[in-house]
């Protein structure tokens, strides 16, 4: 009875974990538009003043600049519209790109979809690496091209997975 109690509570903080927002810092998409609470959620000491994240005084909502991001230093862009977060995007070295996915993956669970290409493929490719997490109201999706990596995330109206498909 115990051992069917424990694999009932394991199976329950599986699916809760599944169905989680995702977040970069905290900040997820749908959340207020708070300029200064982006800043703050964002810094990252060790960054040079000159790269700190940082959003734009000009009214418009968009914030971007250097922070760390699980295991990796990323160049991170946040969108806004109608006074609600819409995309945030990271741009990273492809050297870090395997180890920022297995964070994911612990963060977040299994992806929904990913691909690899085989091994024996010698065609020129647009991207090497592709993983999808999609939840009902937001999407994580990452791309490793040859000389550097993405991150996004979106909603499914701004999905980029749709743009790149597996190689068919």
């Amino acid at each position: 009875m115990l051992m069917l109690m424990l694999m009932l509570m394991l199976m329950l903080m599986l699916i809760g974990r599944q169905v989680q927002a995702f977040d970069v810092h905290g900040v997820r998409i749908g959340d207020r538009w708070d300029a200064e609470k982006l800043e703050q959620a964002m810094s990252y000491v060790s960054v040079p003043n000159s790269q700190r994240f940082k959003c734009r005084d000009d009214g418009e909502e968009s914030c971007s600049g250097t922070t760390r991001y699980l295991v990796a230093d990323v160049r991170l862009t946040v969108e806004g519209q109608d006074g609600r977060v819409r995309k945030i995007t990271m741009t990273l070295p492809t050297d870090d790109f395997e180890q920022e996915i297995s964070a994911l993956k612990r963060e977040f669970g299994e992806p929904s979809a990913e691909w690899l290409p085989s091994p024996d493929v010698n065609t020129p490719l647009l991207f090497r690496h592709r993983v999808d997490w999609r939840l009902a109201k937001e999407e994580l999706f990452a791309l490793k091209f040859s000389n550097m990596a993405t991150i996004s995330l979106t909603t499914p109206q701004d999905s980029l997975a749709t743009r790149y498909p597996p190689p068919g």
